[in-house]
């Protein structure tokens, strides 16, 4: 299944931190939110660094939320430490996922301490998707299912309650 990015930013999206060599645990839990209608934003295929720090930050900016994927590898990340200072210091909404069974990194500890994180270590991707739906600030982020007779009927029903 394919991951389906924001195209309109627009609309509500969540904004995914992760490593790079996290991305083989991270990919399904991503697949498994987009396939629930999540509107998601990462650094899947951002080319020139330039071009590539322009674009996270500029999402970064625009994001409703995020979803940090926390472990050893971005604890050393350089890229990802800032963009959780950069989140953190922008006031958005983070949903810390915890990878490894350490815990949150001392590093990490005075940007993120405040949230709720989920412990994400034994859990599988479809778990970690399930405890991220729970976070009533990400249903913000989820499309309308459009072509649904649902989705039609609730039109209708605006439609003639304003007349």
């Amino acid at each position: 299944m394919a991951i389906r990015m924001v195209e309109d930013i627009n609309e509500s999206y969540i904004y995914v931190s992760y490593s790079r060599s996290d991305k083989e645990r991270v990919e399904p839990v991503l697949e498994k939110l987009s396939g629930q209608g999540y509107r998601l934003w990462y650094d899947n295929s951002v080319s020139t660094e330039n071009v590539w720090m322009d674009q996270i930050v500029y999402h970064m900016d625009n994001c409703e939320l995020s979803i940090v994927f926390i472990s050893e590898s971005s604890a050393y990340s350089y890229y990802c430490k800032n963009e959780i200072i950069y989140l953190s210091e922008s006031q958005k909404r983070i949903i810390p996922v915890l990878l490894d069974p350490s815990g949150l990194p001392l590093i990490f500890e005075c940007y993120l301490g405040e949230y709720r994180e989920i412990e994400g270590d034994e859990l599988s991707a479809e778990e970690i998707a399930q405890e991220i739906m729970k976070v009533g600030a990400v249903s913000e982020c989820k499309a309308e299912k459009v072509g649904s007779k649902d989705f039609y009927y609730d039109i209708l029903l605006k439609w003639s309650n304003t007349g």
